[in-house]
């Protein structure tokens, strides 16, 4: 993974240049990422030389323009992953498995940071959850909101109802364990009532699960990158 690492910090300037240029065809609010990105690449440069990434890292902790930050992000992404075809460049599954565990990981950290900061401007309630539904809707990762006692589902976004293999009918408004029964008996629940419970995130690798893909279907193994 250093040759990748390495072709990502001699060619910098160049993926700096080009975040720039793409940045500018987006809607505005754009650049919330710029600031941040030189730290962002370093990051995951480590990352890639096999530095563990210690957790979902506390980036987001001031103002910050969410729906502009989760598209900027989607951008890096798919900038990163051009680049290497652009170069070709020999890259590994466990490459592109760090790539996008690393974006999936800093989308979740700053949702969750702007969540918190609704909770805590409870007079903005409403037009912060709707503005996070919309995201939640559009973003580029399998989001749920679960809340309460009994794990009752607030939202999930069309990417996690087609990895729960169930129409959103069937999920939103539902205890998760009645929503899915498949997950009774596997570690998910404890997990979720952990984190409520202590407040400090779950991070979860290559995490096996069983999961009814189609509705009325057998259940199918599947390994997940997850983030409680």
């Amino acid at each position: 993974m250093r040759q990748l690492a390495d072709a990502l910090e001699a060619r910098r300037d160049d993926i700096l240049r080009a975040w720039d240029e793409r940045v500018r065809a987006l809607p505005p609010p754009r650049g919330e990422l710029r600031d941040r990105l030189p730290e962002e690449l370093d990051a995951l440069q480590a990352l890639l030389r096999g530095a563990p990434d210690g957790g979902v890292p506390q980036r987001w902790r001031t103002h910050l323009e969410l729906d502009a930050l989760v598209r900027e992000y989607d951008l890096l992404r798919e900038l990163l992953l051009d680049f290497i075809e652009q170069e070709g460049l020999p890259t590994t599954l466990e490459e592109v498995r760090r790539i996008t565990r690393f974006v999936a990981a800093a989308i979740a950290e700053a949702v969750g940071a702007h969540t918190r900061k609704q909770d805590r401007r409870r007079q903005s309630a409403e037009r912060g959850h709707t503005r996070l539904d919309a995201l939640f809707m559009q973003a580029p990762v399998a989001i749920a909101v679960i809340r309460g006692p009994q794990l009752m589902v607030d939202l999930a976004n069309p990417l996690m109802c087609r990895l729960w293999g169930r129409p959103s009918e069937r999920v939103v408004g539902w205890p998760l364990l009645e929503a899915m029964p498949e997950l009774v008996g596997q570690p998910f629940e404890d997990l979720l009532r952990q984190v409520m419970e202590t407040g400090e995130a779950f991070v979860g690798r290559e995490m096996p699960a069983r999961l009814m893909r189609q509705e009325g279907e057998a259940l199918v193994e599947g390994y997940f990158n997850l983030v409680y």
